[in-house]
């Protein structure tokens, strides 16, 4: 099984009006994913971008989680969700929680996108996250975190790199993990820990989209519960020609 992650930055249409939809219609068709979470699925609820997509990638089932914001979220799947449903209230934008069958069996999935501002605010969302989580079943959490991990290979100067480039929501005295040690706590494994440093950052893929986005960072993840412990799994951040075009994030898939 395959399940891949795709922030694809507001709705895949830039503010001059360009179309990238077709290149991340080509990255998640080449994929051959099973399950594709999208974030920033923007004005998605007021177009076709849904339809089309699952219609060019024969991802024949696809749900939209209309946001608090404008920021919304899709899930497409080969194979129908045994549920899928929208989590809205206590979150900044919203959190999609689907029920798939898996090798492990029914498996809980959830897609998020964090809130952009602080720590302390995405650990909010964290706690609503939570509660939809049995610690009985199997999970798997995918999405843009909004966060830094610990593990990953940040140079002494990356506060103070960051602060001057005017983005504050990695820490102000020094760097934050805490949203990724939560979810450790909880038991939950990091897919992309034992990733090479080759594959670390999944930003920036094309700067020009998002000027502060000037700092190889890994913000995508995937944690999978431990019911997962035994089952053979890789991780890889896909970067080609159209990836560095398609959006300011790299997409990420495991395969199981």
């Amino acid at each position: 099984m395959k399940i891949l992650l795709y922030n694809i930055f507001k709705g895949g249409h830039g503010p001059d009006g360009a179309d990238r939809m077709p290149l991340i219609t080509r990255v998640v068709k080449e994929s051959e994913a099973d399950i594709v979470g999208i974030l920033e699925a923007n004005g998605w609820d007021a177009s076709d971008d849904l339809l089309r997509l699952s219609q060019s990638t024969n991802l024949s089932h696809a749900f939209l989680s209309q946001s608090n914001t404008k920021y919304h979220l899709a899930l497409l799947s080969k194979e129908k969700p045994l549920s899928s449903t929208s989590i809205k209230e206590g979150v900044w934008h919203s959190i999609i929680h689907a029920v798939i069958r898996a090798p492990v069996g029914e498996t809980d999935v959830f897609a998020v996108h964090l809130n952009p501002r602080t720590e302390e605010d995405r650990l909010g969302d964290l706690e609503t996250l939570k509660k939809y989580i049995d610690p009985s079943r199997p999970a798997i959490i995918m999405g843009d975190m909004n966060s830094l991990s610990r593990h990953d290979p940040y140079p002494e100067n990356t506060l103070q790199n960051v602060q001057n480039a005017g983005i504050t929501k990695f820490g102000t005295d020094t760097l934050r993990f805490d949203v990724i040690n939560t979810l450790e706590e909880w038991g939950m494994r990091d897919v992309g820990m034992n990733r090479s440093d080759a594959e670390f950052h999944t930003e920036p893929a094309n700067p020009h989209l998002e000027p502060h986005h000037i700092f190889p960072m890994r913000i995508d993840y995937f944690f999978v519960s431990k019911h997962f412990e035994n089952t053979p799994m890789s991780y890889h951040v896909i970067r080609n020609h159209e990836t560095r075009k398609a959006s300011d994030h790299y997409p990420i898939i495991i395969t199981f």
